[in-house]
């Protein structure tokens, strides 16, 4: 942010001054000792595939694997490199060799591809382009596992990164339409990151517990997608993680707002597991022409404007 947009947010709204200026020293301590010394790098790490699942805290995972027919073990806890998807982009790529990145394909639904180096990758397939779901308001987790099947199939790189956009709200499955709430709202352009998304649950709109719930629900379609992946590629040293974490509720806190360094936003689930293709199922071909992309509104319904 801009000087001249703090001192006019400052003079606006004088008494979140102490607030912005705690968020600024976090985000020192968070550049300068917290993220060298705790978190994982994905890129330091062994793996011909690597799954990451958007906004995924470590306790949802852990609760939810135990119940779904998904074939992991329990995930072990480690720290993610930031608190929301831009961060957690430049420190995954950040001084990763040329010819590790000449040699990898990342396939997202993410829209922050603009952090990523793109002249370095292999190859970066922008799933959020062309099969962005207007209804939903996201891409929902098939074209993706379609698209990745199909690449790793071909097995052009040596490495494939997968950025599925669940659980990450807004919801994707049958409560999609249960909350109208999460959608971003008409005409406020502008808006804080996270207030959108979450501005029904801090309003009172929407109860808490169902927000969680909400969430917590919005898990398992990726999971339903991660089987149909797994089983359908080849791939012996596959890791299963998250960009970062989710505040529901703690501290008062929803979202994941940028440098932060509270487990919830922080803890993430890390999976080892292989992929055998048993070819039990044949990808949709998708239309990648790029279509004329308003990057902002999918921004907007995502909760970061």
């Amino acid at each position: 942010m801009r000087v001249t947009d703090l001192v006019r947010k400052g003079i606006q709204t004088p008494s979140q001054i102490p607030f912005w200026m705690y968020f600024r020293l976090v985000g020192l301590y968070d550049k300068y000792y917290f993220t060298p010394s705790r978190a994982t790098y994905l890129f330091d790490e062994d793996w011909d595939v690597a799954i990451i699942l958007d906004g995924c805290r470590y306790d949802l995972a852990a609760d939810y694997v135990e119940s779904h027919s998904i074939d992991l073990d329990q995930p072990r806890e480690v720290w993610s490199v930031g608190s929301w998807s831009p961060d957690w982009l430049r420190r995954t790529f950040d001084s990763v060799p040329e010819g590790v990145l000449n040699g990898t394909s990342y396939i997202t639904a993410n829209v922050f591809t603009n952090e990523v180096p793109e002249s370095s990758l292999g190859n970066v397939d922008k799933v959020w382009k062309y099969a962005w779901n207007e209804d939903l308001g996201t891409v929902p987790p098939r074209p993706v596992t379609d698209r990745s099947i199909s690449a790793i199939r071909e097995g052009t790189f040596d490495r494939y990164l997968i950025h599925y956009m669940q659980p990450h709200l807004p919801p994707v499955n049958e409560q999609a339409d249960a909350f109208p709430g999460f959608r971003p709202h008409e005409g406020e352009p502008g808006r804080g990151r996270d207030k959108v998304e979450w501005e029904p649950v801090k309003s009172g709109d929407i109860d808490p517990d169902t927000a969680r719930e909400a969430y917590r629900e919005n898990l398992l379609p990726v999971l339903d997608d991660l089987e149909v992946l797994l089983e359908n590629i080849d791939a012996e040293n596959v890791v299963i993680t998250a960009d970062h974490g989710n505040y529901l509720g703690e501290q008062g806190r929803w979202g994941h707002p940028r440098d932060h360094i509270h487990p919830a936003v922080r803890k993430v689930p890390w999976w080892e597991t292989t992929a055998s293709n048993e070819n039990t199922h044949t990808p949709d071909s998708h239309t990648t022409a790029s279509e004329e992309t308003d990057r902002e509104e999918k921004l907007k319904a995502l909760g970061y404007r």
